[in-house]
């Protein structure tokens, strides 16, 4: 662009008409002054041309705002409201193209992008400035303007021995009273939860009542006295598998032709009685159902066939609390049938 030319050589740097009255003559332009114009014209042409180049513009006289559509053009975005690669306010910087480098520009490189720890916010939390720092050797704490002092960790251990405990201070020796253990004594403790039907983890109390019994609490719940010899619990039994009122024990026994069961009610044995069958094929084999299932499986059948005869060997196996498998001797083509003693338990 050409530089500022010089204004008309007058006094005022004005244009003047010629006055008859004053005699003032009219002001001579030079060539100088004209030419100054003409290339300055020029140049600013050519440089508005340029803008209107560079946003493939072509000049027309009949347009009056062709520079104003070439740099809308050129620098704002499709919307001619923003200006185009530039950083808009209502996107509060998600629009930066690199982000670490935007950080070390701004000398936030090393805050990283982690997680932060939040100051204040929680229960009985204030509105302080809590800094965290390193003075060299280990970490230390202030709140606002009052140093806390140094924080203790795995690599700073807290000083030792110990030198203030329940108001007492210089080197301190605890007692079993200062850490509340007074009552305790040197013995084995009694471990609460952890075992294969915890549901914990609870607080488990067992403690002497003023009834002379120990009693079992469990968090604020009380769970009543404990059954000792000392304390055994109230007879006559009032409940025994599902039976309510006063109960009798006795074994449970049933017959019902041609099977028959028995249930020892002390002793958990039970036993089966009944019939089978074997057809006359050698070898033959069949699965006898119990008149009732053991509660908890079968220990032994003994079958014992109708004839007594020594050629009646007959054996069983498999059992099963409903059942088991009798056979008879891969020789033996005569059918064979009797009674059978199951006995199993509870």
């Amino acid at each position: 662009m050409k530089k500022l030319i010089d204004p008309i050589n007058t006094s005022d740097g004005l244009f003047h008409g010629k006055n008859k009255q004053t005699g003032e003559v009219s002001t001579i332009v030079t060539s100088v002054y004209m030419n100054d114009t003409q290339s300055a014209t020029r140049i600013n042409q050519q440089e508005l041309i340029a803008i209107l180049t560079a946003a493939e513009i072509k000049p027309d006289e009949a347009t009056s705002d062709q520079v104003l559509t070439a740099l809308k053009t050129l620098f704002l975005d499709r919307d001619n409201e923003r200006v185009s690669n530039a950083l808009q306010k209502g996107n509060n910087l998600s629009d930066v193209t690199d982000a670490a480098t935007s950080r070390k520009n701004l000398e936030l490189d090393k805050v990283g992008n982690w997680v932060a720890v939040q100051q204040g916010g929680g229960t009985d939390m204030e509105s302080n400035k809590v800094y965290v720092g390193w003075d060299g050797s280990k970490l230390i704490l202030q709140v606002d303007s009052s140093p806390e002092g140094e924080m203790y960790y795995k690599n700073n251990q807290p000083p030792y021995p110990v030198t203030s405990v329940n108001n007492k201070t210089g080197a301190v020796s605890l007692g079993s009273s200062d850490v509340g253990l007074g009552d305790v004594g040197n013995y084995a403790a009694v471990q609460a939860n952890g075992g294969l039907y915890n549901v914990g983890p609870h607080s488990i109390h067992i403690d002497w009542g003023n009834d002379g019994k120990l009693h079992i609490t469990v968090d604020n719940t009380d769970q009543g006295a404990m059954y000792t010899t000392v304390n055994p619990p109230p007879y006559p039994v009032t409940s025994v598998n599902g039976k309510t009122g006063t109960v009798t024990l006795s074994d449970d026994f049933s017959i019902t032709y041609p099977a028959m069961l028995w249930n020892s009610a002390l002793s958990g044995l039970q036993m089966r009685i009944g019939d089978f069958a074997l057809p006359a094929t050698a070898g033959a084999t069949t699965v006898i159902t119990f008149p009732s299932a053991f509660s908890g499986g079968c220990l032994m059948v003994i079958p014992i066939p109708d004839g007594g005869s020594a050629e009646e060997q007959i054996g069983a196996s498999d059992f099963f609390a409903t059942g088991a498998t009798l056979y008879k001797g891969s020789k033996d083509t005569t059918a064979r049938g009797g009674k059978y003693l199951a006995i199993g338990y509870k």
